[in-house]
């Protein structure tokens, strides 16, 4: 009788340590799927902010200051189908943006001054809901 209590108890032991395993394998799996969803979300929040900053060169050869994302908005410019801008602003020497991605909360910002040559100049900041 005693041997049989002991196998249960192995049983009950392997089977609960393989639960384990098994849930310690499902959150790593789920926490890499977000991580790789995050950077790449970054990818193309950094790759729309390249394109405004084309934009924005654009706006200012034409009308003496940078533009605010209304009026890029309006000239044609579009961010990603989960894009949303969060905050943004224009003067006639430097422009601002904050753009957000509403699947990953990715969030990056990006500056761009008068003397600026080329879109990769200024690197933008970019944060994530995990850091």
């Amino acid at each position: 009788a005693k041997a049989g209590g002991e196998r249960r108890d192995k049983a009950l032991v392997m089977g609960a340590v393989f639960a384990f395993m098994v849930t310690g394998a499902t959150v790593w799996a789920m926490n890499y799927q977000g991580t790789v969803a995050e950077v790449k979300s970054i990818a193309q929040l950094e790759a729309s902010l390249k394109v405004v900053h084309n934009q924005q060169a654009n706006f200012r050869v034409v009308n003496q200051r940078f533009a605010t994302w209304p009026e890029l908005e309006a000239a044609g410019a579009r961010l990603g189908p989960t894009q949303k801008v969060l905050r943004s602003n224009a003067s006639s020497s430097h422009w601002y943006m904050s753009i957000f991605d509403r699947e990953t909360g990715a969030v990056c910002d990006q500056t761009g001054e008068l003397f600026d040559e080329e879109p990769g100049e200024r690197k933008s900041s970019c944060r994530t809901r995990s850091g």
